[in-house]
């Protein structure tokens, strides 16, 4: 999840931000599912075979809530806290 390779069948997501005013009205969870929603046609036609995510602990729950799966503990080192791989296929 470092590199764009040109071809690849892996979205990853990067970011998923909502103002701190906006936060536990859902927005979050409605633009998740209406992202995936939109790509899963491309993963039932095999031009993607995943969607992953980096995330913080506290955060694994509400991706799962859309439904990511936990894949475990990132090797990717990036500030104090440890990061977490996630997948929607």
């Amino acid at each position: 999840m470092q590199s764009h390779i040109d071809g690849g069948k892996t979205l990853c997501i990067h970011s998923v931000v909502i103002d701190k005013k906006y936060r536990r009205h859902k927005f979050g969870t409605q633009l998740l599912k209406k992202y995936l929603q939109t790509m899963h046609p491309k993963l039932e036609k095999d031009e993607l075979s995943t969607i992953k995510l980096l995330a913080k602990k506290y955060l694994i729950p509400f991706y799962q809530k859309v439904g990511f799966v936990l894949k475990g503990q990132s090797r990717v080192k990036h500030g104090k806290d440890t990061w977490y791989e996630m997948a929607y296929t």
